[in-house]
C-alpha cells in the first residue's frame, strides 16, 4: 500500500488511520466470511517510479506472517525497528535432536525440536528458512544413511517435503508437517524394530526346540548363538511370549518328557536325562505344577485313555 505524507507526523497519523481501516477490514472478514486477512503496510512512496520496488519489498514483508501468523497487520516501519537475534544453529541440539530419532525417542525428539523452533522467535524470515531446511536435510540424511545401512526403508522424498514446508505461510503448518514426519520415522524404525525383535526371538524358540536335550542349554548359550547379551534377549522373550527364557527350556523340556511317557517305554530317569534335565527333584515338582500330576500317574493316566479309546 502506498503512503504520502509531507512530515513525519502526518505520515504516522495516516499510518494509524490506515492500520485501523485495515483492522475493520479484517474484523468483517472474520465476522461475515470466515476469512482471516493479513495485511502488510509499507513505508511512504515519494515517487510513482519508485512503486514497483516498493512492492517487492512488501512481498519480502508479507513473509514475516509465518512468525505473526494469519490475521496478522505489519508494518514495515515496525519491521525496521525489530532488534533480529544473532542466531546460530545449536548443531548440539541437532544432533541430540537426530539421536532421539534414530532411537525411536519420540517425546525426547519432540520437545528437542519445539526447543529449537522456539529459538527462532526473534529471527528474521530468512534465518527461519535456512534453520528449517537445515533441519530437513539433516533429518533426510539420517534416514538414506539408516537405509543404506540396514534393511529398513522409509519411503520418503525430500523434495517433496522441502517444497511442502516452503509453500507454508506460517509456523503452525510448518510444525504439523515437521511433527508428522518425525512421528513417521520413528513409527517405522518402531515397526522395524519389533520385526526384527519377533525374528530373533522365533529364531531363539527354534533353537531351543532343537537343543533341548544339551544339558549345557541355558539363557546365555542362546544369547551367544545370536551374538546378543542374555540381558537383551531376555527382554525380547518376556516382550514377545511372556516368558523368560529359562522358563521357556523347561517348558519345552517338560511338553517332551510328556510325549515320551506317552509313547516310549523308556524309564522316568532315562527321560530326564534325554531332555537335558539335571535335578530330578525339581523336575519331579515342575511336571506336578505344569500337568497337575507325577510323571508316574500321568504315564498310567495315558495308558488307561488309550485302553479306553481302543475298547
Amino acid at each position: 500500500m502506498e503512503v504520502n505524507s509531507e512530515d513525519a507526523r502526518d505520515s504516522m497519523d495516516h499510518l494509524e488511520r490506515l492500520k485501523s481501516l485495515v483492522q475493520e477490514i479484517q474484523t468483517v472478514y472474520a465476522k461475515y466470511c470466515s476469512i482471516s486477512v493479513s495485511a502488510f503496510i509499507s513505508e511512504p512512496v515519494a515517487s510513482i517510479m519508485n512503486v514497483r520496488t516498493l512492492y517487492e519489498r512488501t512481498l519480502d514483508l508479507s513473509q514475516y506472517r509465518i512468525k505473526y501468523n494469519h490475521a496478522c497487520l505489519l508494518t514495515q516501519q515496525s519491521l525496521d525497528k525489530t532488534q533480529w537475534s544473532d542466531f546460530n544453529i545449536n548443531t548440539a541440539s541437532v544432533h541430540h535432536f537426530l539421536d532421539c530419532i534414530q532411537k525411536a525417542r519420540l517425546e525426547e525428539a519432540k520437545t528437542t525440536y519445539w526447543n529449537l523452533i522456539q529459538e527462532l522467535t526473534d529471527c528474521s524470515y530468512n534465518i527461519i528458512m535456512f534453520t528449517l531446511s537445515y533441519l530437513s536435510s539433516s533429518i533426510f540424511n539420517m534416514v538414506n544413511l539408516m537405509e543404506k545401512n540396514g534393511t529398513i526403508s522409509f519411503g520418503l522424498d525430500f523434495v517433496s517435503f522441502d517444497n511442502k514446508i516452503k509453500s507454508f505461510e506460517v509456523f503452525d503448518q510448518i510444525n504439523t508437517e515437521f511433527i508428522a514426519l518425525i512421528e513417521g520415522i520413528v513409527g517405522k524404525i518402531e515397526q522395524n524394530r519389533n520385526e526384527k525383535s519377533d525374528i530373533v526371538v522365533s529364531n531363539a524358540m527354534r533353537f531351543i526346540e532343537t537343543h533341548y536335550m544339551d544339558n549345557s542349554l541355558s539363557s546365555t548359550m542362546v544369547a551367544d548363538q545370536f551374538k546378543l547379551t542374555s540381558a537383551y534377549l531376555g527382554k525380547l522373550f518376556r516382550e514377545y511370549s511372556s516368558q523368560s527364557i529359562s522358563n521357556y527350556i523347561s517348558e519345552v523340556r517338560l511338553v517332551k518328557a510328556s510325549e515320551m511317557l506317552k509313547q516310549s517305554p523308556l524309564y522316568i530317569d532315562e527321560i530326564i536325562e534325554k531332555i537335558g534335565w539335571e535335578n530330578k527333584k525339581h523336575f519331579f515338582t515342575l511336571f506336578k505344577k505344569r500337568f497337575g500330576t507325577t510323571p508316574t500317574e500321568y504315564r498310567l493316566k495315558s495308558k488307561v485313555s488309550d485302553i479306553h479309546e481302543i475298547s
